[in-house]
């Protein structure tokens, strides 16, 4: 079996838990846990929404939910990022012929314009 490194904490905080459970306010767990996050959003805080969604990762000691609720990043942002697709010649091509025959015929449904591309392809 492999050893655990034991955890070393300042006296300052094993004062501060020490207090906390005499009073019986917190348990050393939670104050372990907001110590934990008052030290992770202190390198976060008034930054925009871009900056702070780099700072979120999953190696931290911080869940990466608990992470993101902390800075107010949505996290569909951290999963699932977006990426802009850049559109070819052929694509911005159809979306100007699409647009000008919306513009004469604005009642046209997609059946229609459908006809009406194939025309042009001709």
């Amino acid at each position: 079996m492999s050893e655990s490194k034991r955890k070393n904490f300042t006296s300052v905080f094993k004062a501060k838990v020490a207090l906390e459970a005499i009073r019986g306010l917190k348990t050393s767990n939670e104050i372990g846990r907001l110590k934990i996050e008052l030290d992770w959003l202190k390198k976060v805080w008034d930054m925009p929404s871009m900056t702070r969604r780099s700072w979120i990762s999953t190696g931290e000691s911080l869940a990466v939910t608990r992470q993101c609720g902390l800075v107010a990043v949505n996290r569909t942002t951290i999963y699932a990022p977006h990426q802009v697709t850049k559109s070819d010649e052929q694509e911005l091509a159809l979306l100007s012929l699409i647009d000008t025959e919306y513009t004469r015929h604005p009642f046209y449904g997609s059946r229609k314009m459908t006809v009406y591309l194939r025309d042009q392809d001709r």
